[in-house]
């Protein structure tokens, strides 16, 4: 269905967003990162309409104009993570000289959290955020926001939010949210996973 899932706090109350997919030239990945700043520059991006959106799960809905060909969708986990389990991330930190940065992570625990989210130092965004959430051993960076949580079978287990800078772990919508969110949203009739705190 053209479905992208991401953070509240990536769109806000923008109803158009641009996104952009990883590009190829002969089937080879193009990973320098001036390619992309110039397709942003040209607005080169695919659009996308924000459906839905719950700030207090800081999460949104986009439905894309199109897809690329070969792109594959993440299946999404009937079960949340649990502490010691080990899962992945892909993420594009702006600090980051490289375009795309994964990291192994592992699950400290996953429990109710409510806080307030702000935009960093001198940043006037603030959003309080009361949600399951996936704590993890290692903390998300600056543009990993609404990137992938993933297990060890490539399945969805949470939606990168933040992290918490006093203790350097890592913060993640867990699914058992986003599934309710689709819910919500009208997009599926009834959450698969069983009912959580």
């Amino acid at each position: 269905r053209r479905l992208v899932i991401t953070n509240y706090h990536v769109v806000q109350e923008h109803d158009d967003v641009l996104l952009y997919f990883p590009a190829f030239i002969s089937g080879r990945l193009l990973t320098d990162r001036e390619v992309y700043r110039k397709a942003i520059r040209k607005r080169m991006g695919i659009k996308g309409r924000v459906l839905a959106r719950d700030k207090k799960r800081d999460l949104a809905l986009i439905q894309l104009s199109r897809i690329p060909r070969g792109v594959k969708s993440l299946r999404l986990a009937r079960v949340s993570s649990k502490g010691a389990e080990r899962v992945h991330t892909i993420g594009n930190p702006g600090s980051s000289p490289k375009l795309w940065r994964y990291t192994a992570r592992k699950v400290e625990r996953v429990e109710r959290a409510r806080f307030l989210a702000t935009g960093g130092p001198g940043s006037k965004f603030r959003m309080e955020v009361s949600a399951r959430m996936v704590f993890t051993d290692t903390p998300s960076k600056k543009g990993e926001s609404g990137g992938p949580l993933f297990n060890d079978k490539a399945e969805l287990v949470g939606i990168t939010q933040g992290f918490i800078p006093t203790s350097g772990t890592g913060l993640f919508v867990d699914i058992s949210e986003l599934w309710q969110f689709l819910v919500n949203s009208k997009v599926i009739k009834k959450n698969p996973m069983k009912t959580v705190d």
